[in-house]
């Protein structure tokens, strides 16, 4: 079954980076997958804007922001193989549901290399219409600029 393919790509994470056109639904303790309604295709980092209003200095892994940043302006090859952004239109503009702290440091690299083009998913206004999106579009600035804590 399905379960077995997710977990042959290395987890739901992974196997969702490299189906994008799939969409994973839970329903309690059931799940299933749908075609998504999405358009992937690569977008100069300057017109994704951040969904929320702060970002943590560290990814979950712990690593700071600033030495990614340092690491790619070090090797920029490594800005390829980058997850994917899920991304939203709101208010007329692209706004990154996923990735904000990668997105900062993308940004940034993008000042000392440009252009940078990262890979974006542009999600449907169903996906953008669940809760769990709607809460990250924390944003005071129309997505312009983040805060750190």
């Amino acid at each position: 079954g399905y379960r077995s393919v997710v977990e042959d790509a290395g987890g739901l994470k992974h196997f969702c980076d490299k189906n994008a056109q799939l969409e994973f639904v839970t329903e309690g303790v059931h799940w299933y997958i749908q075609r998504a309604d999405v358009r992937v295709r690569f977008e100069d980092v300057d017109q994704i804007r951040w969904s929320q209003a702060c970002i943590k200095v560290r990814f979950t892994n712990g690593k700071l922001l600033t030495d990614m940043l340092q690491e790619i302006l070090d090797n920029p090859s490594l800005v390829e193989p980058l997850p994917m952004f899920d991304v939203i239109q709101h208010d007329g503009r692209l706004h990154a549901i996923t990735g904000n702290r990668r997105l900062w440091v993308l940004k940034e690299f993008a000042k000392a290399h440009p252009p940078c083009r990262i890979r974006i998913c542009v999600r449907d206004s169903r996906w953008s219409a669940r809760a769990w999106v709607k809460s990250r579009l924390t944003t005071r600035t129309r997505g312009e600029s983040v805060a750190f804590v």
